[in-house]
């Protein structure tokens, strides 16, 4: 049976394969897209056909691929720039009609302690947008809101099989590996790897940090990380042997390696945070040598760093001018959230009303580096204090109460699921939001992609998924 399903499969599979590569070769030709760009679209585009006429699992990896490589690109229509947030969100019905009408809208055992406050910060912030800003800017966030709920919704409902999440898993693991190759390709200038980037801007603007397929090095370093740590969670939890295991190991290190590249300083930190906070829910051994092993190696990276005395040698904020510029972006939006600590300020005047603030900011910083100059030029570098100062304290209370949501569902998940590979892409996950979080912390990544709220539908399909097997004594 099974070898007359593979003789009637690949007579159709193989012929599409060469028209499509045909007609990939004759767009990046034709194409006035960079061909980095050109096919990460195309591939997105491929997997969303995939999704209608194969797995809708299909669908979920070219979401999850497009915030890993192209989260911001503006698809042209009709003279008018669109964003790919905004055609996801507009195609999202169409998608979860079919499956709602066949299932109903299971979204799984944990959905309404995740939904529920994340509806609740959703309206706070289109009430603190529409008291401080304008119509149009609230109407433009409202559709950022609107494709994060419409992620985290996509996964329960597509993602009704264990297998569906194999399929997701595996392709995101590719997606990564490549960007990571990519990004070692560029650092050591392999066949001409700089002219293959996602926005030809990023190396004036990065010098010589690899960017990978995504759309600048920070965005790789947000993307690439919680790939790793989840990586480790199935690695060690799925008992994966022969080849398998040695492809995830080739990953892995190509993964590791284009993070490195990025040479973004809180991408070691979030590592360790996620691989702790995973380990610690390892059992017996495995947990005492994997914290162990975590240990020697964040060791030898500090001490390798520190004799070659590269960027991640300078941690302190005091050492860089990037570093000086969050003390004082920190400082003015904390004074902010003073001025404004009920619904904040709204998202969009940060950078000209940071300005107003210059007075009470710490001479020593402003100064630094010359770290003033940057006062007014951009974003606050800081997801919570940016959520803070935009829409005020209960926003922030609500933002912290959905990750620490996320990262108990996947708890939940990996306790009670009975696969393997299930138990491994939950405390994966697990380790992901810690991982994300410190990112976070440093950067304005909820701005930029849709990552957190990918593993926060991701948390759900688990725990839906850990649910339809009977609880373990």
């Amino acid at each position: 049976m099974i070898a007359t399903t593979q003789r009637a499969w690949w007579p159709l599979a193989v012929p599409f394969a060469i028209i499509l590569a045909m007609a990939l070769v004759v767009g990046m030709t034709v194409s006035p897209l960079e061909p980095a760009l050109f096919l990460v679209l195309a591939a997105q585009v491929v997997m969303a056909f995939l999704g209608f006429v194969h797995r809708p699992a299909w669908l979920l990896a070219s979401l999850t691929v497009g915030q890993l490589t192209s989260a911001n690109y503006m698809v042209p229509v009709g003279g008018l720039q669109v964003s790919t947030r905004l055609v996801w969100t507009m195609a999202a019905p169409v998608l979860l009609l079919p499956y709602v009408a066949r299932f109903g809208l299971d979204l799984g055992p944990r959905a309404r302690r995740l939904i529920t406050p994340m509806v609740i910060f959703f309206a706070l912030t289109l009430l603190s947008n529409a008291i401080y800003t304008d119509p149009g800017y609230t109407f433009k966030y409202f559709r950022y809101t609107a494709f994060w709920l419409v992620t985290v919704f996509l996964f329960p409902v597509l993602a009704r099989e264990e297998r569906d999440l194999k399929l997701w898993s595996v392709v995101v693991l590719i997606a990564g590996t490549i960007s990571g190759v990519l990004a070692v390709m560029q650092h050591y200038s392999i066949w001409r790897a700089w002219d293959f980037m996602v926005s030809p801007i990023t190396r004036s603007g990065f010098g010589n940090r690899a960017p990978g397929l995504a759309e600048a090095p920070p965005q790789l370093s947000w993307g690439l990380a919680p790939i790793i740590v989840v990586l480790i969670g199935v690695f060690f939890l799925s008992s994966i042997k022969g080849k398998k295991a040695w492809c995830m190991v080739a990953s892995g290190l190509a993964l590791s390696l284009g993070l490195y590249f990025t040479y973004t300083r809180t991408a070691p930190y979030a590592l360790a945070a996620g691989g702790l906070a995973m380990g610690l829910f390892f059992a017996g051994r495995l947990r005492r040598e994997f914290l162990l092993a975590l240990l020697l190696v964040g060791a030898g990276f500090w001490w390798y760093t520190d004799m070659v005395g590269n960027r991640y040698d300078r941690t302190s904020f005091t050492e860089d001018r990037s570093g000086a510029t969050r003390m004082v972006f920190w400082q003015a939006g904390l004074n902010i959230v003073k001025a404004n600590p009920v619904l904040g300020m709204g998202h969009r005047d940060y950078e000209s009303t940071s300005l107003e603030y210059e007075a009470s900011i710490s001479p020593y910083y402003l100064e630094l580096f010359g770290a003033g100059n940057s006062l007014g030029t951009s974003a606050v570098h800081n997801d919570f204090l940016n959520v803070w100062l935009s829409f005020g304290t209960p926003a922030l209370l609500l933002f912290l109460f959905l990750f620490g949501a996320v990262f108990w569902n996947f708890v939940e998940a990996y306790r009670r699921a009975s696969s393997p590979f299930l138990k491994g892409l939950s405390l994966g996950g697990a380790g992901a939001v810690v991982t994300y979080a410190v990112n976070a912390f440093l950067h304005n990544i909820m701005d930029s992609s849709a990552l957190f709220f990918v593993l926060a539908g991701l948390s759900l399909a688990l725990t839906s998924l850990a649910w339809k097997t009977p609880e373990k004594g």
